[in-house]
């Protein structure tokens, strides 16, 4: 009688121990799902402001690629005109020479 009952108060207790720690572990399990799940939400993030951040830098590469151009457009125009008055002074300076 009395060892049964002792040997069925101690399968008791390790049953409880046993219950105690997969309660435990599963507790942690949880607890670590939700870390990585934050972590992961984090690398999204990250990532997509990386990608915000690499587009606006392209944006920004065309938009000064876009003025440059526009400003070797005048110089050329520039260069032209330059061109083109130096002729007018050349056929200026004839006439005048021929006239004389």
């Amino acid at each position: 009688g009395k060892a049964a009952e002792e040997r069925a108060a101690e399968e008791v207790l390790a049953a409880e121990g046993k219950e105690r720690a997969a309660t435990e572990r599963a507790t942690l399990a949880e607890a670590k799902l939700e870390a990585a799940e934050a972590a992961k939400a984090e690398a999204e993030r990250a990532s997509g402001a990386a990608r915000e951040a690499a587009e606006a830098s392209e944006r920004k590469e065309h938009e000064l690629a876009r003025r440059l151009s526009e400003a070797e457009g005048q110089l050329v125009g520039s260069g032209k005109a330059e061109e083109g008055a130096l002729k007018l002074r050349a056929e200026l300076a004839a006439v005048r020479e021929e006239a004389s």
